[in-house]
């Protein structure tokens, strides 16, 4: 793999071996009706499509920060998490998560 960091993209086959690791949080991106029609065993589930910040001026940056610190931290996610995001096959929001 070339990519730069590749520690930080896991396989299937590396993720099913992990998926006992209590500090794990598993976030699946995909639509709400696509997480309820089935996701990975544990995996929550976070839509973040709407979510966006066209003003990048401090304060508005500011409180668009707090909210996805407080979106994050309800899913469980803490300092101390190792975080695995998933989506659809292009990986959008993934991306954009990470």
């Amino acid at each position: 793999m070339n990519y730069q960091n590749s520690q930080l993209l896991w396989s299937a086959v590396q993720l099913r071996n992990r998926q006992n690791d209590p500090g794990l949080i598993i976030l699946d991106l995909r639509p709400p009706e696509d997480f309820a029609n089935g996701h990975i065993p544990g995996a929550r589930s976070l839509d973040i499509f709407g979510i966006s910040l066209i003003d990048t001026r401090p304060e508005p940056l500011a409180a668009f920060l707090w909210i996805i610190e407080h979106l994050i931290g309800a899913k469980g996610v803490s300092m101390d998490s190792r975080v695995v995001v998933y989506d659809r096959i292009s990986g959008e929001r993934a991306a954009r998560l990470f």
